[in-house]
């Protein structure tokens, strides 16, 4: 028997002995070959042995194990330590410290199962220490198995014994739990750690911090209560407690219990503690979001005189409500007492240099420089801003009071003399020479100095003087002719070239080897004119050939010889002498001694020409004299490759391994690549192993074996190997969002979403992090999970790292996806509104911060999220925006503060309308004015409130008359007397866009003094009037309007009669009004009534109004209008009126409140016009019908469009239309599926004989099964009805497979429709009595006893007898 069979190991480790059964199972699944692998290579022995010893002296310490793990983590040497530890429990079973090293080691190589198993054999062998059961349930987490993590916590603390063991053990098992979502093992975890030691308030604190972490927001919010009212809570626990309490109050929307919370904060903290500007700010906070920061300055104001620290946050109040003046009235209070305090001093420069007071801006600037005089960025900031409003010598002497003060400071110099060239270059040329000599003493050998002094020489006349600068470069290179060849560079820059040369041939004396300088002097001779130079550029391409050639070739080495052969092949064909040349090359090639040199050029220059059969040909005769010559066999590579003769190309790389050992795992990772395009996987992942064993600690190797197994189809194995690169090289960013792929591919959202998060938090670039935030943000919303990602954003937007603007676009892309759904889901659940404004108000923080930065596109996302959520909040930015912001966003701010509704946004409305200034950046001054005019008086109609009322009425004057339409339509949201009789006056303009808006607005009002003004309009002639009086009378639900829209219907004077009749035909329908008229708010988008683009589209106007609005009239029935139109219309015999009456009808179908069998009894419609009407009927119910076929609810619009097309089938009795009907209900229902097709057999309940057996032939389960799977058994319910109706065969064809669903419903349902002419459904009824359904056997029974007949007697017989106890609920024998 071998030692190696799993009996040989029992016995090698004593099955029966001390270690038992479990320890041999356990040690077997340990050394199974997937285990056993064998590297080469190891950890650093000394760092590996001492952490070995640390860890074995305590197998739980968590920094010697990451260390020891750290320091081991090539895959080999991590399974060179798993293989000495299974080793040491083969041969001692209860070595406890091999155990759980063996635990660990499986654990840190992601094998969860196996490393459950070594703990578990640890706890068996120490029953009493919570460790093992506490290391099992950290691997279950981090398996994300929650349910045996659960069971391993719960073990590990009811053995735990320690306080302080106990409490960091809670604390970890309520983190898990809260991370698995598992509220209820939290919240017990949660009371028993309260219950470890009631008297600690860090307890209390602690299970507070760890909800709220997670974002249990409801539970934290209680936890933070409950240990604010700890009876040992100190001020230093208290401002913590109020601090998360405060913000988690807010965040939730309590906004009033925040501000209690806020004033709590500042009563119970003296006015010098650290914290009290935190709780200031949470007090403004909750005043902005309720629109209430003019009262909190009034009461700052009151205490500011006695609390100086609040003079600072009342004037950035201020300066948020747009009062700059009050701003730096207190700034300048504040600085009394906080004179060194460089923010005040900054802040009150910001708010002067938008005012543009520059006396002011002086002194203030002065000012912080005496606060701060070691700081030279402010003294340098005046002088820049000196320079830019045109003061130059006082900028320059700021500029020397700086440089004075910082002589010794390289970074000062170098801004100053940017400076002086930029704003002051032919003031101030002794003084830039000047700094770049201070600049050259302070860094003397920094060759950036010796360049710029020598340009700005140049460039102000003095070349000679350039000349001196430059040529110190020349003793400034490290490597041998580094200098010479940076000065030749600079003279050849600026087309010295007599000077250049002589550099160049310097450069190449000093430095002959300096790969560098060949390459960069062949270039510049190269690009000479006289064939001497280029002769000279062949000479040094030659000899960049020739330097460093050796057997083992490097990448860069290569790299660089293959450019001076193209080179050097281009300077050949410009010089003609290229044939001459590989003539000479070839002859010394032949031969018995072949020039080896002189053949791999040639062949070089073959390949590069595209000679490929003459270079292999050559390249052949080589290898026969140098047949192992590393760099010859390369070439043999690539003239296979270019030859397509890619087994061969794999053949020599694999020699190459053979012969160069430092560069073999480079040509095998190249055969495999080649391999993999062949497509010959399983070669590719041999080659690919065999370059890991090579180098194991290579993550690109383990990167490439993972793209291998994904070629092949081993998705799982790719991961692995990817997750064991990454291990490797964790910063690898390309790959981890590759890794985040496969997970999607793999439906691994748990590991996509961790991965992606970790990017998100530590990508080392900015696209990196942008790309994986996007894609986690499509993955949180697919998932719905956005609200986790926003709890790992925030924190990360407000913070100021150096990726906070990465992060602060994610999340508002994330609040704008949030948004935007909630929109959507408004118009269906009106209850949406609150979470909207909760979304904005938790998102205001974010999304003010977006606004103050500078990017546009983030700005334009942000106004969108503030137009969706409306945060009255964000009132002050968007006014500030509105005042000084770019042409498009104070554009986008005036709409959003009239969707924002709040009567504080007026002032800084009216502001705006009286602000001429054009705005430059959207378009023509005058045309971007207007159109920020017309927002604004848009906004103003929205905000409410007496002064914008008064600013519209003023806008109504004679000198305001291009803004009159846009007046009247704003002011349709002011309902007062004199609103409308000023709205009467401008109706009264006959002929203008004015009266068409004012009529518009007057709709709006719905006043009886209203109607007069409509009522003339409606005879108006002119284009569009009478058709907007027709739609603003149609919609009041005054008496007098509707009896002039009668009367017109009546006399028939008015506008075109077929519009009449539409609106006449809405106030029957008998619906109630909308409780806002939604088109209004779509105006400032239509672009019908401004900008000069003419008078109004009726069409437009009625498709946004009339078409889409819901009237009430109960006095007239829609029976009663229907006899009036047949008598005024259809009977007229005028073929207008006829046309009239069929476009009446139809506008009439599908209204609620009209049946259609009331249509039929019009006695003035013909045979061909009622068949026309019933297929244009059909057609118009095909769109509503398709639109219905998308998942989800069937809406009573397309519920009614079924019931009406089964109804026509079943009213008409002309075969031919009843044809036609058909063809346009299956073309309508040919993609129906579920609730549809319930909806087409509820609806056919009156059909039957050959309309009925058509449609259950052409729509049934036989003929379209997969429709019937997408919906729930209603569909096949309503199908058993109609089926029952149909002939006997057909309808025995149709019940018997319904008989036999495993759908009880249907099964009823099918029972119930079988009547006594169903006889061949006998053997399925019979097989029913047996159904374990009670409520279908009962049933069965029933239809049995309707059928009758002998067959049906025995059934029901055996029944009655057999003791059944279901035969007792029916006595149903004949």
């Amino acid at each position: 028997m071998n030692r190696g069979t799993p009996w040989e190991l029992f016995r090698s480790i004593g099955l029966w002995g001390r270690g038992g059964l479990f320890s041999a199972l356990i040690i077997t699944a340990l050394l199974s070959p997937s285990n056993l692998v064998t590297v080469a290579l190891a950890a650093p022995p000394g760092l590996s042995d001492t952490y070995q010893k640390m860890v074995e002296a305590d197998p739980y310490d968590a920094y010697a194990l990451r260390r020891l793990l750290e320091v081991n983590k090539a895959p080999g040497s991590l399974n060179r330590l798993l293989v000495q530890y299974t080793d040491r429990v083969k041969a001692r079973p209860d070595d406890r410290v091999a155990w759980a090293l063996v635990g660990h080691l499986l654990r840190a190589s992601d094998q969860p199962v196996k490393a459950v198993g070594a703990f578990g054999e640890l706890s068996r062998l120490t029953p009493t220490d919570p460790r093992p059961q506490k290391a099992i349930a950290q691997v279950w987490r981090q398996a994300r198995r929650w349910e045996p993590m659960v069971r391993a916590y719960d073990a590990a603390l009811a053995l735990v014994r320690k306080r302080e063991a106990k409490i960091a053990l809670y604390e970890e098992a309520i983190e898990a739990a809260l991370e698995a979502e598992r509220s209820e093992e939290a919240l017990r975890w949660i009371t028993a750690y309260r219950a470890v030691d009631d008297k600690r308030v860090s307890i209390a604190m602690s299970c507070a911090d760890l909800l709220t972490r997670f974002g249990k927001t409801q539970e934290a919010i209680g936890a933070w209560r409950q240990a604010e009212e700890h009876k040992r809570a100190q001020l230093a626990d208290q401002v913590v407690i109020w601090r998360h309490l405060g913000s988690l109050l807010e965040e939730s929307g309590q906004v009033e219990e925040a501000e209690v919370v806020w004033r709590r904060a500042i009563k119970s903290t003296p006015a010098s503690h650290w914290s009290r500007p935190l709780f200031i700010e949470g007090l403004a906070r909750v005043h902005r979001r309720t629109d209430r920061l003019p009262e909190l300055v009034e009461e700052l104001k009151a205490r500011a005189r006695q609390e100086p620290a609040l003079r600072g946050p009342l004037a950035g109040i201020y300066e948020e409500l747009g009062q700059p003046e009050a701003a730096l009235r207190w700034l300048k209070e504040a600085l009394k007492v906080s004179r060194r305090d460089a923010s005040l001093h900054e802040r009150r420069i910001e708010i002067l240099r938008r005012r543009d007071d520059l006396p002011a801006l002086d002194a203030a600037y002065r000012e912080l420089i005496r606060a701060a005089p070691r700081e030279a960025r402010y003294g340098l900031d005046y002088a820049e801003e000196l320079f830019r409003r045109g003061h130059v010598s006082r900028g320059l002497k700021g500029l020397d009071r700086v440089t004075r003060a910082s002589r010794r400071d390289p970074g000062v110099w170098q801004r100053a003399i940017s400076m002086m060239i930029t704003y002051a270059r032919g003031a101030s040329v002794a003084r830039i020479r000047e700094g770049f000599g201070r600049l050259i003493q302070l860094e003397p050998r920094e060759p950036a100095h010796h360049i710029g002094l020598g340009e700005h020489l140049w460039e102000s006349g003095d070349p000679e003087g350039a000349k001196r600068a430059w040529r110190k470069l020349r003793k400034l290179g490290r490597a041998s002719g580094a200098g010479e060849l940076l000065y030749a560079e600079v003279l050849a820059d600026h087309r010295l070239h007599e000077e250049a040369r002589a550099a160049f041939e310097a450069a190449l004396v000093a430095g002959p080897e300096n790969v560098a300088c060949l390459e960069a002097a062949a270039r510049w001779y190269a690009a000479q004119a006289a064939a001497s130079d280029r002769e000279q550029a062949m000479e040094l391409w030659l000899r960049l050939l020739e330097l460093g050639r050796d057997a083992k070739t490097n990448p860069r080495a290569a790299a660089r010889r293959h450019g001076a052969r193209k080179q050097l092949l281009l300077l050949w064909k410009k010089s003609g002498v290229l044939n001459v040349r590989l003539k000479e090359l070839a002859s010394r090639t032949a031969g018995a001694k072949p020039d080896l040199s002189a053949g791999l050029l040639l062949s070089h220059l073959r390949l590069h020409l595209g000679r490929i059969e003459e270079a292999q040909r050559g390249v052949a005769d080589l290898a026969k004299r140098f047949p192992d010559h590393l760099e010859l066999l390369h070439l043999q590579v690539d003239l296979a490759v270019k030859a397509q003769e890619l087994p061969t190309a794999i053949a020599l790389l694999q020699k190459i391994a053979t012969l160069d050992a430092s560069g073999a795992s480079d040509a095998l990772h190249q055969a495999a690549q080649l391999a993999k395009a062949i497509e010959d996987h399983e070669t590719a992942l041999e080659l690919m192993e065999s370059a890991l064993t090579l180098r194991p600690e290579d993550p690109r190797g383990q990167a490439r074996v993972g793209e291998l197994r994904l070629g092949l189809g081993d998705r799982e194995r790719a991961a692995s190997a990817w997750r064991e690169a990454l291990r490797m090289n964790p910063r690898d960013d390309d790959l981890r969002l590759k890794l985040a792929g496969l997970y999607r591919d793999l439906a691994d959202t748990v590991r996509e979403e961790r991965l992606l998060v970790e990017l998100v938090q530590d990508g080392s670039s900015g696209g990196h992090v942008q790309r994986a935030g996007r894609r986690l943000l499509n993955l949180a919303a697919s998932t719905d999970r956005l609200s986790v990602i926003e709890r790992v954003l925030r924190p990360l937007a407000l913070a100021q790292g150096r990726r906070a603007p990465v992060h602060r676009r994610l999340l508002v892309d994330l609040y704008l996806k949030q948004a935007q759904a909630l929109s959507w889901e408004l118009a269906r659940t009106p209850d949406t509104q609150a979470h909207l404004d909760k979304l904005g108000s938790r998102a205001l923080e974010v999304l003010l911060a977006a606004l103050q930065g500078t990017d546009a596109a983030l700005r334009a996302r942000a106004l969108e999220v503030l137009r969706l959520t409306r945060p009255v909040g964000a009132v002050p930015a968007l006014a500030r925006i509105l005042e000084h912001g770019d042409g498009m966003s104070r554009l986008h701010a005036a709409v959003i503060l009239g969707f924002i509704g709040s009567e504080s946004s007026a002032e800084p409305l009216i502001r705006a309308l009286d602000d001429t200034r054009p705005l430059r950046e959207v378009g023509p001054a005058v045309r971007s004015l207007r159109e920020l005019q017309y927002n604004v008086i848009w906004s103003l109609g929205r905000v409410g409130g007496t002064a914008a009322r008064e600013k519209l009425l003023a806008l109504t004057g004679a000198e305001h008359a291009t803004h009159h339409p846009m007046v009247a339509l704003a002011l349709a949201h002011y309902p007062h007397a004199d609103t409308v009789r000023v709205l009467s006056q401008l109706a009264g303009r006959q002929g203008s866009r004015t009266r068409q808006a004012a009529l518009w607005a007057l709709a709006h009002m719905d006043r009886d003094e209203a109607v007069p003004p409509l009522a003339q309009a409606l005879r108006s002639t002119l284009a569009g009037e009478a058709e907007i009086a027709l739609w603003a009378l149609g919609r009041s639900t005054s008496e007098a309007a509707r009896r002039v829209l009668f009367d017109a219907f009546v006399t028939g004077v008015g506008p075109a009669p077929h519009l009449l009749v539409r609106v006449l035909a809405s106030r029957a329908s008998g619906a109630a009004p909308p409780a806002r008229f939604q088109p209004y708010t779509r105006l400032i988008d239509l672009n019908q009534l401004r900008l000069g683009s003419g008078a109004p589209d009726p069409a437009a106007l009625i498709s946004a109004t009339v078409l889409s609005a819901q009237w009430v009239d109960t006095r007239e029935s829609s029976e009663a209008f229907l006899q009036r139109l047949d008598q005024r219309y259809l009977r007229a015999g005028r073929v207008e009126d006829r046309q009239l009456a069929r476009h009446a009808l139809g506008a009439l179908t599908g209204r609620p409140g009209l049946s259609l069998p009331e249509t039929w009894r019009l006695t003035g419609l013909t045979k061909e016009e009622r068949a026309e009407w019933a297929l244009r009927l059909a057609g118009r119910l095909r769109p509503i019908l398709e639109r219905s076929l998308v998942p989800g609810p069937q809406t009573p619009e397309s519920r009614r469009a079924i019931a009406l097309l089964a109804h026509l089938l079943a009213a008409e009795p002309d075969s031919g239309l009843q044809i036609a009907l058909h063809e346009a209900l299956d073309r309508a229902l040919g993609g129906a599926e579920g609730a549809a097709l319930a909806e087409l057999w509820r609806s056919a309940a009156r059909l039957k004989g050959t309309l009925l057996e058509r449609l259950v032939k052409t729509h049934g389960p036989a003929e379209r099964p997969t429709a019937y799977e997408s919906g729930s058994a209603g569909a096949l319910v309503a199908f058993a009805a109609a089926a029952g109706r149909c002939s006997s065969a057909q309808a025995e064809g149709a019940l018997e497979p319904l008989l036999r669903s495993p759908s009880t419903r249907v099964r009823i349902a099918a029972v119930q429709s079988v009547s006594a002419d169903h006889p061949g459904l006998v053997d399925p009824l019979t097989d029913l009595l047996e159904d374990p359904s009670v409520e279908v056997a009962r049933q069965a029974a029933q239809a049995l006893g309707r059928l009758g007949g002998p067959k049906a007697a025995r059934a029901l017989l055996v029944i009655e007898t057999s003791g059944d106890p279901r035969s007792l609920l029916d006595r149903s024998l004949p």
